[in-house]
Protein backbone atom coordinates (compact mmCIF):
# COMPACT_ATOMS: atom_id res chain seq x y z
CA UNK A 1 0.00 0.00 0.00
CA UNK A 2 1.39 3.15 -1.03
CA UNK A 3 1.19 6.48 1.32
CA UNK A 4 -1.98 7.95 -0.83
CA UNK A 5 -3.65 4.73 0.07
CA UNK A 6 -2.81 4.99 4.00
CA UNK A 7 -3.53 8.72 3.59
CA UNK A 8 -7.05 7.87 1.84
CA UNK A 9 -7.71 5.31 4.36
CA UNK A 10 -6.96 7.37 7.18
CA UNK A 11 -9.46 10.25 5.78
CA UNK A 12 -12.44 7.27 5.47
CA UNK A 13 -11.59 5.40 8.85
CA UNK A 14 -12.14 9.18 10.09
CA UNK A 15 -15.11 9.64 8.00
CA UNK A 16 -14.40 12.72 6.28
CA UNK A 17 -14.63 13.38 2.80
CA UNK A 18 -11.53 15.08 1.02
CA UNK A 19 -12.64 18.82 1.56
CA UNK A 20 -13.19 18.25 5.13
CA UNK A 21 -9.91 16.83 5.33
CA UNK A 22 -8.20 19.45 3.95
CA UNK A 23 -10.41 22.34 6.28
CA UNK A 24 -9.25 20.54 9.35
CA UNK A 25 -6.06 20.48 8.60
CA UNK A 26 -6.24 24.00 7.10
CA UNK A 27 -5.09 23.55 3.46
CA UNK A 28 -6.73 24.14 0.42
CA UNK A 29 -8.86 20.82 -1.06
CA UNK A 30 -6.82 20.90 -4.11
CA UNK A 31 -3.52 20.53 -2.64
CA UNK A 32 -5.04 17.51 0.00
CA UNK A 33 -6.43 15.80 -3.25
CA UNK A 34 -2.63 16.16 -4.73
CA UNK A 35 -1.42 14.30 -1.45
CA UNK A 36 -4.50 11.71 -1.98
CA UNK A 37 -3.86 11.02 -5.78
CA UNK A 38 -0.40 10.88 -5.40
CA UNK A 39 1.09 14.03 -7.58
CA UNK A 40 2.37 15.80 -5.32
CA UNK A 41 4.18 14.70 -1.36
CA UNK A 42 3.45 16.78 1.72
CA UNK A 43 5.75 18.69 3.49
CA UNK A 44 6.76 17.80 7.05
CA UNK A 45 4.74 20.33 8.56
CA UNK A 46 1.24 18.82 6.70
CA UNK A 47 2.08 15.21 8.35
CA UNK A 48 3.15 17.03 12.04
CA UNK A 49 -0.83 18.63 11.33
CA UNK A 50 -1.72 15.04 10.98
CA UNK A 51 -0.26 13.91 13.52
CA UNK A 52 -1.60 16.43 16.08
CA UNK A 53 -5.06 16.83 14.53
CA UNK A 54 -5.47 13.23 14.56
CA UNK A 55 -3.18 11.41 16.09
CA UNK A 56 -2.08 9.97 12.84
CA UNK A 57 1.07 7.31 13.27
CA UNK A 58 3.60 9.24 10.98
CA UNK A 59 5.82 6.40 10.89
CA UNK A 60 3.01 4.00 9.62
CA UNK A 61 1.48 6.83 7.30
CA UNK A 62 5.02 6.70 5.47
CA UNK A 63 6.32 3.10 6.14
CA UNK A 64 2.89 0.84 6.64
CA UNK A 65 4.69 -0.41 9.74
CA UNK A 66 3.18 0.20 13.39
CA UNK A 67 -0.86 0.89 13.68
CA UNK A 68 -2.72 3.56 11.69
CA UNK A 69 -3.10 5.89 15.08
CA UNK A 70 -1.11 6.43 17.76
CA UNK A 71 -1.55 8.27 21.35
CA UNK A 72 1.18 10.21 21.90
CA UNK A 73 2.23 12.83 24.94
CA UNK A 74 2.72 16.21 23.50
CA UNK A 75 6.45 16.29 24.23
CA UNK A 76 6.89 13.14 22.01
CA UNK A 77 5.10 14.92 19.12
CA UNK A 78 7.47 17.30 19.43
CA UNK A 79 10.21 15.67 19.72
CA UNK A 80 9.74 13.14 16.52
CA UNK A 81 8.42 16.07 14.07
CA UNK A 82 12.06 17.64 15.26
CA UNK A 83 13.92 14.40 14.76
CA UNK A 84 12.08 14.12 11.48
CA UNK A 85 12.76 17.56 10.41
CA UNK A 86 16.64 17.28 11.28
CA UNK A 87 16.24 13.80 8.80
CA UNK A 88 14.94 16.17 5.83
CA UNK A 89 17.60 19.37 6.44
CA UNK A 90 20.33 16.45 6.64
CA UNK A 91 19.07 14.95 3.61
CA UNK A 92 18.82 18.57 1.98
CA UNK A 93 22.01 19.64 2.73
CA UNK A 94 23.21 16.24 0.82
CA UNK A 95 21.49 16.77 -2.61
CA UNK A 96 23.80 19.18 -4.20
CA UNK A 97 26.44 16.53 -3.40
CA UNK A 98 24.78 13.79 -5.21
CA UNK A 99 23.90 15.75 -7.58
CA UNK A 100 27.03 16.99 -8.58
CA UNK A 101 29.11 13.70 -7.84
CA UNK A 102 30.62 15.02 -5.08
Amino acid sequence: MAFRDRLRTVRKCLKLKQYEMAKKLDIQYVTYNKYEVGVTQPNIEYLGRLNRTFNVNINWLITGVGTMFVDYEESDVIEKVNTLQDYMNNVDDKLPEVRHGS
